[in-house]
């Protein structure tokens, strides 16, 4: 929107240059595009956000920039000489019968007016802000909508039948001849709002009048229109018949209804000026539900945790007042009066903006930010944390998981009637009044569902890895059992060496050293059918079971067509036994002085040998001090033979110098040796 350097002069003194002015605007407001020279004006294109329509006018403007640099604003009061010998009331009804659409309208009377040109100050001002003059009618009525940012419309009441406006819905293809010739004629339904008279409709509720009652020369009593109308609906009707207009955009922000009868005065005012004219006595004003200013309360101690500085009593206020908020304030609160025309201030949120934006955010100083170590749990036989600890965990797993390269996933926490026979849970609970037949079962855990997911996001990737933190239910003797778990997928060819390392590194990351996995899986776990026999684990921290992981079983994974797409494992964590186990600190390793080793090893070995059988096997084989860092990455079986290819990073380094080759060449062979002598491996 563009506005007028010498229009904002009249309402706030500038003393600072355009440029800075439009510096000063971006920084702390709104952001100024360009400055453009118009005669001996400065043009300034302003992008007014969408939640301020305060500043879609001139005043609105003034009164940001004053609170700004502190500067006075000036009161405009309009002066209206009235005829008290004709009344509004007795040209004119008005009814409202859509009341959530046009919450106010307000309308003067005003006779033997003289419809001409504009004079030439008008129309170079109307130009330089991209507006096209009419007459002294319509182009008053623009004026006063740029400079109080309210709409306006002049209908000739000689053409208004039955001397009554009717604010109501649009009937079933009713139309309108507009006043802009490029779209004559439209075509409404009855979501649009029109103003009509006693017989059909005058203008289109916030977007263009009507042509039929459209002022002309030969106008001489005209009635002034000023309404508010709800933002949502005067879209919706602009966008269906493709009419964006300056009214229509600006009622797409949302209006102070407060505004109308202001602006009224104010058109009222200049129309006499420029048009003659006698203003019948009082407004026709239809006003149901009026809006006042309402309260917002802001806790001190909160306004300096989230600005990260204390501002002076004095100063808070200062700047809540220059925005024209009323403001009281005791030992630990401000409790503040907004102004109505304030309407994206609701919250304490919303006061902190304003107070942080004009004390300006460039005098908050930098510090660095402060990381915090978990504790354990408020006692030890807690399952959770306290709130914010808790948040805190939860947002720092979901870091990690995705550092390891899985994808947040959020599924339904019912299961479909396809999911639970694939699967072959018969613990799940059922709900009384499901959203649907066919989800009308209770997750017993995330695994399920993310399988699906999986499934559906293999259209977009042949390995997708997906992590969900959720609740599951399960059925007990005194209800329901709600938890929480955190739960991980990844399909793929060695998906399950993939995940367990996963897991592993998931747990260190947390600061949980005492994590272990135990072969197979315990015969009281709900899901142990779920798995592959010899490609499961129990996950074991400390002395407490916390998860399992695992490859899912053959039959799952050929009931969901997923069998061509190689393995698909999965893991499921308790969040309460992980959140417990979390360490007060993380210890921290030094980067190595010396240069690491790495040595790649192949063997075949009995596919009923275990992943971790073979790490323990290495972790165990003696003066194998050096041994660092063992990662699996490659894991091949063939249904034709008896064996199966596993393969293997080994990383060698020393503390106190660095590994000869020799070194390295026997520790190897340490470690072929006990492998060969234990699990009867061939090295490859």
């Amino acid at each position: 929107m563009k506005f007028s350097i010498n229009l904002i002069k009249k309402f706030v003194p500038i003393t600072m240059s355009s440029e800075m002015l439009a510096e000063l605007l971006t920084l702390r407001s709104v952001e100024v595009e360009s400055i453009e020279n118009v005669d001996d004006d400065r043009i300034l294109d302003i992008k007014v956000l969408y939640n301020r329509g305060d500043l879609l006018s001139h005043i609105g403007m003034a009164r940001e920039i004053g609170a700004l640099t502190g500067a006075k604003i000036k009161n405009q009061i309009s002066k209206i000489k009235e005829n008290e010998k004709t009344k509004a009331t007795d040209f004119i009804k008005v009814e409202i019968q859509n009341t959530d659409v046009c919450p106010r309208y307000s309308a003067r009377v005003i006779q033997n007016i003289g419809v001409a040109p504009s004079p030439e100050w008008l129309k170079k001002f109307l130009e330089s802000v991209g507006l096209r003059s009419i007459n002294n009618i319509v182009d008053a009525t623009n004026y006063v909508m740029l400079e109080m940012g309210q709409p306006l419309h002049a209908f000739d009441h000689e053409r208004i039948a039955g001397r009554t406006i009717v604010v109501r819905n649009a009937h079933t293809e009713e139309m309108i001849d507009l006043l802009d010739e490029s779209r004559a004629v439209q075509k409404l339904d009855p979501s649009m709002l029109v103003i009509a008279d006693a017989k059909h409709p005058l203008a289109i509720a916030g977007v263009k009048g009507g042509k039929d009652s459209g002022i002309t020369e030969q106008t001489e009593t005209i009635v002034l229109e000023s309404a508010n109308f709800n933002g949502s609906a005067i879209r919706r009707t602009a966008t269906a018949l493709g009419l964006r207009t300056d009214a229509s955009s600006r009622f797409q922000y949302g209006l102070d209804p407060n505004l109308t009868k202001v602006a009224l005065n104010r058109a009222a005012e200049l129309i006499c000026q420029l048009a003659g004219g006698e203003v019948a006595t009082g407004i026709v004003d239809a006003y149901p539900n009026k809006r006042e200013p309402w309260q917002v309360t802001l806790k001190k101690p909160y306004l300096a945790s989230l600005l990260g500085i204390t501002i002076p009593d004095a100063t808070v206020k200062k700047i809540l007042k220059g925005f024209d908020i009323a403001v009281s304030s005791s030992k630990d609160q401000y409790v503040t009066t907004v102004p109505t025309y304030r309407r994206d201030i609701t919250t304490p949120e919303d006061l902190i903006e304003e107070i942080g934006r004009a004390y300006g955010y460039e005098h908050v100083p930098a510090t660095a930010p402060t990381v915090s170590a978990f504790p354990e749990a408020v006692h030890p036989g807690s399952d959770i944390w306290q709130m914010g600890e808790y948040f805190k965990a939860r947002r720092l797993m979901k870091q990690i998981l995705q550092g390891l390269t899985f994808v947040e996933t959020y599924n339904y926490t019912f299961i479909s009637e396809k999911t639970k026979g694939a699967f072959a849970i018969n613990d799940a609970p059922e709900l009384l009044n499901p959203v649907s037949r066919e989800y009308r079962f209770l997750r017993p855990s995330l695994i399920p569902n993310l399988v699906v997911a999986a499934q559906n996001n293999l259209r977009f990737t042949n390995t997708p890895r997906l992590f969900e933190i959720g609740n599951a239910f399960g059925t007990t003797v005194d209800g329901i059992n709600e938890r929480e778990q955190i739960a991980g997928v990844i399909v793929g060819k060695n998906a399950f060496a993939e995940i367990k390392g996963a897991v592993e590194s998931f747990l260190q990351q947390l600061g949980i050293d005492d994590a272990e996995f135990i072969d197979g899986i315990d015969g009281g776990y709900a899901g142990k059918n779920w798995y592959h026999p010899g490609k499961a684990a129990t996950i074991m921290i400390g002395r407490l079971v916390a998860g399992v992981v695992g490859e899912l079983h053959p039959t799952i994974i050929q009931s969901l067509d997923l069998d061509s797409h190689g393995a698909v494992s999965a893991f499921s964590l308790n969040a309460a036994k992980v959140f417990t186990a979390m360490q007060g600190e993380l210890e921290f390793e030094p980067i190595p002085k010396y240069p690491s080793v790495i040595r790649d090893v192949s063997i075949l070995i009995r596919k009923d040998a275990t992943i971790s059988q073979i790490l323990d096997c290495i972790e165990n084989a003696p003066d194998t001090d050096i041994v660092k860092d063992i990662d699996v990455f490659d894991i091949y079986e063939d249904a034709e033979n008896p064996k199966k290819s596993v393969a293997f990073h080994i990383v060698y380094r020393a503390d106190d110098h660095t590994l000869t080759t020799a070194e390295v060449n026997a520790a190897e062979e340490k470690i072929t040796k006990l492998l060969k002598e234990t699990l009867q491996a061939e090295i490859r």
